[in-house]
């Protein structure tokens, strides 16, 4: 099918001139065409700045059809989405075959690992999209929400008094005991965003099962 009565550019604004300061700090690492549709698709990028990230995928020298157009938008367009969604197949990215969940999984799980994120956004952000069903990966980030709502609970016991301890618990429990028990969780969370961030699923979900 022919796109191109489809596919139209609103009026290139020409970007300005790159500075040429050799002190200027580096610009930051642009995330790749199928990571940038995958963070679009979960939400966990601003789709004004997908012009910007355009522009330095031209700077770095790719040459897809309509990238140097989509470059030069503001963000704010109305035709944005139907432009970046036509960029798309240019730039190599099939978006019906694309496995989201896994191609966001390595990056979010990076941002906690780096101390950028929480656990909890982890979470958040590789929630089971029923719409694109991933067995192995939903059963991992669910037993990742179950453990890090299990090592708060445990903290929230610890700071009870004894006896409401002992009947929530329906023994006596030290504290002591209960934080020990928190802290291996955290060290199971721990090694299992690790794991996510290396992209094995296999070791995220043998570190959960040590609780």
């Amino acid at each position: 099918m022919d796109h191109r009565h489809i596919c139209t550019y609103p009026r290139r604004v020409e970007p300005p001139e790159e500075s040429q300061d050799s002190h200027a700090a580096p610009r930051p690492e642009t995330p790749a065409p199928e990571l940038t549709a995958a963070l679009v698709e979960r939400g966990l990028m601003d789709t004004r700045k997908l012009p910007w990230v355009a522009a330095h995928w031209l700077a770095d020298g790719n040459g897809a059809a309509g990238l140097a157009e989509f470059a030069g938008l503001h963000g704010t367009e109305p035709e944005l989405t139907n432009a970046w969604r036509c960029l798309l197949p240019e730039l190599g990215v099939g978006l019906l075959d694309l496995p989201v969940g896994r191609t966001v999984m390595p990056w979010a799980a990076e941002q906690v690992h780096s101390g950028a994120a929480t656990t909890a956004w982890l979470v958040q952000a590789l929630w089971p999209d029923h719409d694109r069903p991933d067995e192995a990966l939903d059963r991992v980030i669910y037993q990742l929400d179950i453990a890090v709502e299990y090592a708060g609970n445990l903290r929230e016991e610890a700071a009870s008094p004894a006896p409401a301890r002992w009947r929530s618990l329906r023994q006596p429990t030290s504290q002591a005991d209960l934080l020990k028990h928190a802290n291996d969780i955290d060290d199971a969370i721990r090694r299992a965003v690790l794991a996510l961030a290396e992209g094995d699923l296999e070791a995220a979900e043998d570190s959960l099962k040590v609780r």
